[in-house]
């Protein structure tokens, strides 16, 4: 999605704001044209509003930023992802098995606040995912100081340009500005 570590966890430190960071009233799942949504406590997708059964896992989820960086005018932007054949790169697959990992919620309501949550309920900060990021450079040999968060956003433009040959299209996606991408 080509997100910015502030419009994916909001701001460090701060209490939840909804439309500060990607919350859950950000994203719908879908199956075809219908929205879906995990049921925890029956282990299956439903069909909104019906709660009917689906018929299988989502194929793809949208995501609704309603604050960013360049929104200069209070519009939002919308994004999909549907199934990739790539098991390990399919974000589609990554957030289903996120959800489907949670604990269920004991009223039975609809899930509240950030998407990005622990199981024990507490919020993933920007510091630990910074953390993540130099874990793995460091793994991989390089100098884990000059990396951080912002290099996912850029190595996911990196990996946009490749597969497409498209700087606008990078452009676009990654809501930026200027003739810069990065």
């Amino acid at each position: 999605f080509l997100l910015r570590i502030g419009e994916l966890l909001g701001n460090t430190g701060a209490a939840y704001l909804e439309g500060d960071a990607l919350g859950w009233e950000n994203i719908e799942f879908r199956r075809g044209d219908q929205a879906v949504e995990w049921a925890a406590g029956r282990r299956r997708w439903e069909l909104l509003p019906s709660r009917a059964p689906a018929d299988g896992p989502p194929t793809a989820i949208y995501i609704r930023l309603t604050r960013h960086k360049t929104d200069q005018y209070g519009g939002e932007c919308v994004r999909s992802h549907a199934l990739a054949g790539d098991e390990e790169l399919c974000v589609v697959k990554a957030a289903i098995a996120y959800v489907e990992g949670l604990p269920p919620i004991s009223t039975g309501d609809r899930r509240r606040g950030p998407f990005l949550r622990y199981p024990s309920g507490s919020t993933v900060r920007k510091e630990e995912v910074m953390g993540w990021v130099r874990l793995m450079a460091r793994a991989r040999g390089l100098p884990a100081r000059r990396m951080g968060t912002h290099s996912l956003r850029i190595g996911g433009a990196s990996a946009l340009y490749a597969a497409t040959r498209d700087i606008e299209v990078v452009r676009r996606w990654g809501r930026w500005k200027g003739d810069v991408v990065n």
